[in-house]
Formats: C-alpha cells, structure tokens, sequence
C-alpha cells in the first residue's frame, strides 16, 4: 500500500479546543485498539 491509495490529508485546527478534541478521540481509539488486540489476541 502506498501512499497514494489513501485519501488522506492532514488535519488543520484553528482553536485549542480542536486540537484538545481531536488527541482525545484519537488517544480514545488507540486505547480501543489496544485493548481489543489484548483481550482477543487479533493484530489489528
């Protein structure tokens, strides 16, 4: 997979409070993914 086959781009935030927003959702989903790999034993 390269970098062309995702339709990505980078994410600009204007107030603190977007950025505060958006570490959390993406620290909340880590945590997620580490605790399903955990508990099943599955890579995600």
């Amino acid at each position: 997979m390269s970098k062309h086959d995702l339709p990505a781009r980078p994410v600009f935030h204007h107030t603190r409070n977007a950025t505060w927003a958006h570490l959390t959702m993406v620290m909340a989903a880590l945590a997620v993914a580490r605790y399903l790999q955990d508990t099943t034993g599955i890579s995600i």
